[in-house]
């Protein structure tokens, strides 16, 4: 690695519990760790103290800095960072499609709408992608010799913090006798497709398992227009006692909490660059039940119960099978933990070294 290397990262801000904020915050370390000159610049700081930030307008251009743009979309500061002088990097997070948002948030709209169809007119800088997912749709926009960076993810602090008294009391607020729980944990947006989940629940609440409720964590925040109508449509389907919004949860203890109440992960998300939930759900011995969509596929390899169909009947089904038949859980969550050693935190950071050495 050259002498002197300074990797400066710039990101829109660093927020608990965001998988970009917290891939920045895992690559400072790593970097520092490797006595690597580290340094994050953002548009706004966020909640997230644990690493040392500042404001892009105190960036001052230095002949070995090597600047990483954590790029999801375009709001106006992406613009300012790739003017800057010197060597620079798209580390490409995926942007979501527009047309999931339209009439539902339309400056997030615009922002996404921007995001997408600029990538093609980026493709001169250097190319960096968090999944291999993302890595073809560079590919496709342009960019030559993408290196792929996975996500850090840390699964010790996963197994570790389902132990923790904020994870105990999380189990203790909302474990009932004999409730089955199913999970899911994400924004309350339109490409999560929350509604397809609903169906099936509702088809698995009336006609398998009473006794059961779904656990939605994750923040509505800025999506009025979806959640409102989707929480009346579940009122209207006699659900409101049985399907819980948790709302945003930033204590990642709290979190594995949610996790270990789970007997299923649900995900029937149409986009997504990589999905940590999955992961996560995973790493904690949850059997997922995901529909076959973008990042997921790449995520989730052969393990898990993987869906074309979203038909509810379908669903519920295979919801009930994995919640009753042990034999067929026990074989899924130990594929589970097989597909977990792709993702291994060891091989981010062999691909973190690799990616410096091209520098």
């Amino acid at each position: 690695m050259k002498p002197g290397l300074r990797i400066c990262q710039f990101t829109p801000i660093v927020n608990q519990g965001d998988a970009m904020s917290g891939q920045v915050v895992a690559i400072h370390r790593a970097l520092e760790a490797a006595n690597i000159k580290s340094f994050v610049y953002t548009n706004t700081l966020g909640n997230d103290d644990s690493i040392p930030k500042h404001l892009y307008s105190e960036y001052k251009a230095h002949p070995d800095n090597v600047i990483l743009l954590n790029y999801g979309g375009r709001a106006g500061f992406e613009d300012k960072v790739l003017q800057l002088p010197g060597r620079v990097f798209v580390y490409y997070h995926n942007v979501t499609p527009p047309h999931f948002f339209a009439r539902i948030n339309m400056p997030w709209t615009g922002a996404l709408a921007r995001g997408r169809d600029s990538l093609p007119e980026l493709a001169h800088f250097g190319g960096v992608a968090a999944t291999e997912y993302n890595r073809q749709e560079m590919l496709r926009a342009g960019f030559r010799n993408v290196h792929v960076l996975p996500y850090f993810l840390d699964f010790e602090r996963f197994t570790q913090a389902a132990n923790t008294p904020a994870a105990r009391e999380i189990i203790a607020q909302y474990r009932q006798p004999d409730i089955t729980y199913w999970l899911h944990v994400g924004r309350i947006v339109p490409n999560k497709r929350i509604e397809d989940i609903v169906r099936a629940f509702y088809v698995y609440h009336e006609y398998f398992n009473a006794n059961s409720n779904l656990l939605l964590v994750g923040s509505a925040e800025g999506f009025d227009a979806y959640y409102h109508p989707l929480q009346e449509w579940i009122a209207n389907l006699g659900l409101t006692q049985a399907v819980k919004f948790i709302g945003q949860v930033n204590d990642r203890n709290q979190v594995a909490g949610f996790y270990k109440l789970a007997d299923l992960y649900m995900c029937m998300s149409e986009h997504e660059g990589f999905c940590i939930p999955l992961l996560e759900a995973m790493v904690h011995e949850v059997p997922v039940i995901a529909f076959r969509s973008t990042g997921v596929t790449y995520t989730m390899g052969n393990a898990g119960v993987m869906v074309d169909d979203k038909t509810p009947t379908v669903l519920a089904a295979a919801a009930h099978l994995l919640c009753s038949n042990a034999a067929y859980r026990g074989k899924i969550i130990e594929e589970q933990l097989t597909q977990t050693r792709v993702w291994h935190p060891d091989k981010a950071l062999e691909a973190l070294y690799a990616w410096l050495e091209t520098l």
